[in-house]
């Protein structure tokens, strides 16, 4: 019961995130970790190279801010947001923050580089790593809200509780261009931060196949992926 609602919720919407600066080099198809074979497409994707904590948090979820708090025709760079999670280390669950920032610029709702349209891309995105096993789900983590004393070194606190733990890219951006001229009809570029994140990324997602599924993914939303890069960020 426990693992179907947590699928369930990567499949729906989403919180907001901390986004780098929107890599233009990473656009070019040399930098492609994949790229589509007949070497056309309008659209691409990009994925951070480093798997992060996001405690109790479906790392998915954390797009429903951008919703939220991004107009229609863009997001204002370098807005910082939050999301509160439980954390589980050292058998101890802390509550902390996970930091987000993201930019943006959007096309009108209903066209093509739409918000709600990256949105579902970024989301897509995220999901793919899950299913692709890159993205981890631990589930019913036990940790404890007390601590001892500081004067003490052997005590038992109660209040023991459980939390699902996940971990995911610390960045993703995706871009959608348009057919007649190639020029840019809008971008989402997202970051998430807390803690140290583990590298890695890049090489998993040659090895599990990443590109394919997101082009497949992509294709139905009537789009072409030309090709996914991993930023080293």
């Amino acid at each position: 019961m426990k693992s179907s609602t947590a699928l369930a919720l990567l499949s729906t919407g989403a919180a907001r995130v901390l986004a780098a600066p929107f890599l233009e080099a990473r656009q070019d198809s040399n930098e492609f970790i994949w790229e589509n074979e007949d070497g056309v497409g309008n659209a691409q994707a990009s994925i951070g190279d480093g798997l992060m904590s996001f405690g109790n948090i479906v790392p998915s979820t954390t797009l429903q801010q951008i919703d939220e708090h991004c107009t229609l025709t863009g997001c204002t760079p370098g807005e910082e947001l939050s999301v509160p999670a439980v954390v589980v280390n050292s058998n101890y669950g802390n509550d902390v923050e996970i930091k987000m920032t993201v930019e943006g610029s959007f096309n009108a709702a209903g066209d093509r580089g739409s918000k709600a349209q990256l949105l579902d891309l970024a989301k897509k995105a995220m999901e793919e790593l899950f299913n692709k096993g890159i993205a981890t789900w631990e589930q019913d983590v036990k940790y404890l809200e007390d601590r001892c004393p500081g004067f003490q070194t052997n005590c038992n606190p109660d209040g023991a509780k459980y939390a699902d733990q996940w971990k995911s890219t610390n960045h993703v951006s995706v871009r959608v261009n348009n057919d007649d001229d190639g020029g840019l009809a809008g971008f989402l570029n997202v970051g998430f931060s807390y803690g140290d994140a583990e590298g890695g990324v890049c090489g998993a997602l040659t090895a599990a196949g990443v590109g394919l599924g997101l082009a497949n993914a992509f294709s139905g939303a009537g789009l072409v992926l030309l090709g996914v890069a991993c930023a080293e960020i």
